[in-house]
């Protein structure tokens, strides 16, 4: 049986997590699904074994075609600016009080409440046109599932919430599953009928929106393993121990200085910059779990004395035994020879997206968040990129990424004996396929797979 998992959505607004009893119990098993435990890394400017951007870049670029690593400033400098190759879109994080992907976002009868309560008994009470049904709801009637198994199921996430806090707190939703599809799969560009059967034996076309797509997408990738490659540790600790420079030195949980500077940075160059291909950042070293496919960056660099910049990265190098006043001075190697300053401004999709009965999607719907990293690089006498030191107190936590030929199988998948594009009723196999996942509350993926490519 599958846990079903949550994740934690980024907003617009300030999120009080005191009142959430289950919420480091709910993050630790979420960033379990998503990468392993790291050993806890050293009180070093130096990345540790856990922390190498080796471990997060792809080994081949999209073609498949080997690539060899870069770590020396004379070919990164190179890549000041990067973008995704991959057209990435953005969505909803389904938040969990409006009911998940079950949410019917077209229903013109109501006004979703923050009360998780309110919003279900308007589900349980409202007969609803097809054309208003939420994702989940149009995907039930396709198969004939008239006791809408996968709909209740969504409900269900934050009916144990209520029970047990009287509250479904609004941070709560999928953005795990949407950061993964958004990059993974293609933009669902345009609505897709779809035939079925309906309760009068009559046969009907249902419409799939483009939000309803992306809803279906984002939960299979929520709810269903995959291969991933990641860098960096869990940190479930507010109120670190800072140092006098604001550096997280706390000697109970290393594990909270996380991913250093020098892997962001090689994992932007060879991942984005080099390939052109995303990967997720989990944007603030805390408790809190923001995650956002990267869409581009820029990044530029000075001299961490005067903070003078230029284009001319060799000369704002600073030789570490004429930088008095570092203060990451006891933090450096012995390796270093040169130390320079970096600021990384980062392009991020949002989860923020409204869902909307629009019928055609694209990059002009696209909604984006902007982050600013400040850090700098260590250098050895070769321009060897070997470590470094946040400059910013706020930076990512841990870099993951869905491996590059990563697809999602549901349980009933293996099940189909037939094709099928949708135009006419659904096939007896697919649709025990379906019952299969829905007895889990699950969605079939090949159903998923068909929508995006008709969608094209």
């Amino acid at each position: 049986m599958f846990l079903s998992l949550l994740l934690f959505s980024a907003s617009s607004f300030a999120v009080d997590f005191s009142n959430s009893p289950k919420f480091f119990e709910t993050k630790a098993t979420i960033r379990k699904k998503i990468i392993k435990n790291a050993e806890p890394s050293l009180l070093t400017a130096k990345p540790t074994y856990y922390d190498l951007a080796k471990n997060l870049v792809d080994d081949r670029d999209m073609e498949g075609n080997p690539v060899r690593f870069l770590s020396n400033m004379q070919e990164l400098a190179a890549f000041s600016i990067g973008t995704s190759k991959k057209d990435i879109w953005a969505s909803s994080y389904w938040p969990m009080y409006k009911g998940g992907v079950a949410y019917r976002y077209r229903d013109r009868l109501f006004t979703p409440s923050k009360d998780w309560m309110v919003n279900y008994s308007h589900f349980l009470s409202t007969v609803t046109l097809p054309s208003d049904l939420s994702a989940t709801e149009k995907l039930e009637k396709v198969f004939g599932d008239f006791s809408r198994k996968v709909s209740f199921h969504q409900w269900s996430q934050g009916k144990w919430y209520y029970d047990q806090y009287r509250i479904v707190e609004d941070w709560m939703g999928i953005c795990h599953g949407w950061s993964q599809a958004a990059h993974m799969l293609a933009r669902p560009k345009k609505t897709v009928p779809i035939s079925y059967v309906n309760s009068f034996g009559q046969i009907e076309t249902m419409e799939f929106y483009p939000s309803d797509i992306k809803a279906l997408a984002s939960q299979i990738w929520a709810d269903f393993d995959y291969s991933t490659r990641f860098v960096g540790s869990r940190c479930d600790v507010e109120n670190l121990v800072r140092d006098e420079n604001g550096r997280v030195r706390d000697p109970n949980h290393p594990e909270c200085e996380d991913t250093n500077p020098a892997t962001f940075h090689l994992s932007l160059v060879n991942q984005i910059g080099l390939m052109g291909r995303s990967f997720t950042l989990d944007s603030v070293n805390s408790s809190e779990v923001w995650n956002y496919p990267i869409k581009n960056y820029q990044i530029s660099y000075f001299d961490v004395q005067t903070e003078q910049t230029s284009d001319d990265w060799k000369s704002l190098l600073v030789r570490k035994e004429i930088y008095n006043n570092d203060p990451y001075q006891k933090y450096r190697s012995n390796d270093v020879a040169y130390i320079l300053g970096a600021k990384a401004s980062v392009r991020v999709l949002s989860d923020e997206e409204e869902p909307s009965t629009d019928k055609v999607d694209g990059v002009e719907q696209d909604v984006y968040l902007d982050f600013s990293f400040s850090y700098d690089l260590e250098l050895d006498e070769n321009f060897e990129v070997i470590g470094g030191e946040w400059r910013s107190e706020n930076f990512p936590d841990f870099l993951w990424v869905a491996t590059r030929n990563a697809k999602i199988y549901s349980y009933g998948s293996d099940y189909i004996r037939e094709p099928w594009d949708g135009a006419a009723p659904v096939p007896v196999s697919w649709k025990s396929a379906y019952e299969i996942d829905a007895e889990e509350g699950m969605i079939l993926s090949n159903f998923v797979d068909l929508l995006v490519r008709k969608s094209q």
